[in-house]
């Protein structure tokens, strides 16, 4: 539901003014975010609103879930996370050389891609729910692991190295993140009630921050504020 609302209000405001986030839709546009298909296109992967694409490559994800499941009663959750980052590496390296243009970006940009990263979070949940992280323990549970994680995963974002047209932190940043959760999920749990209710609700916020942004960028004079205020503000 958050996903339609948001498409619905970034056409409308897309209509009317556009900004880096939001732009012009179309009806093509509108008709392949409603059927969550606009990633199969690189014209219209980032179109109406940036960040819609990552809804539409989560619904693949769930289409998908029976494979997982199955791979993962076979092979456990780390095999298939390896499995999967392989299948991901593949498609990437093949898209890469052999696709041209428009669909070399499809390609690159399919959610086998990046299936990989879904099931380490698949991992991370059952790891939180059972208590039990096997042989990742002493990774997860030193007393040092979360600065340590953190270091890491600063360090991994703030740069991006390139070896063969790979982007190497696509594809590194994942792994230090989930040190980073599961660090986190492994010490003593504490209840903070409106932290789980953020949660509940970010991803649902974080769809329409562009919205947000552009009703403030359309207020007169707004444009000429900082970016960092305009940001805040929103």
């Amino acid at each position: 539901p958050s996903y339609y609302v948001a498409l619905v209000l970034s056409a409308a405001i897309g209509s009317v003014t556009q900004t880096e986030l939001i732009g012009t839709p179309t009806v093509e546009a509108f008709l392949m975010h409603l059927l969550m298909v606009q990633v199969w296109s690189g014209n219209l992967f980032s179109s109406i609103n940036v960040v819609l694409w990552s809804i539409a490559v989560e619904v693949h994800f769930y289409i998908c879930y029976p494979v997982y499941l199955r791979l993962r009663r076979v092979l456990g959750p780390s095999m298939t996370v390896l499995l999967l980052l392989l299948l991901g590496l593949g498609i990437y390296a093949i898209s890469s050389v052999r696709l041209k243009g428009e669909w070399r970006w499809v390609g690159q940009h399919l959610f086998l891609t990046s299936w990989w990263q879904w099931g380490i979070g698949a991992a991370l949940a059952e790891i939180y729910v059972s208590g039990h992280a096997g042989y990742w323990i002493r990774l997860l549970s030193n007393r040092l692991a979360t600065l340590l994680w953190l270091i890491g995963s600063f360090a991994i974002g703030t740069n991006d190295p390139v070896v063969y047209g790979l982007h190497l932190r696509y594809w590194l940043l994942p792994f230090f993140g989930a040190g980073l959760l599961g660090s986190l999920i492994m010490r003593p749990r504490r209840k903070f009630g409106c932290l789980k209710r953020a949660g509940q609700w970010s991803y649902s916020m974080y769809l329409s921050h562009p919205i947000a942004m552009a009703v403030i960028l359309s207020w007169p004079g707004s444009r000429d504020l900082p970016a960092v205020i305009g940001v805040l503000v929103s």
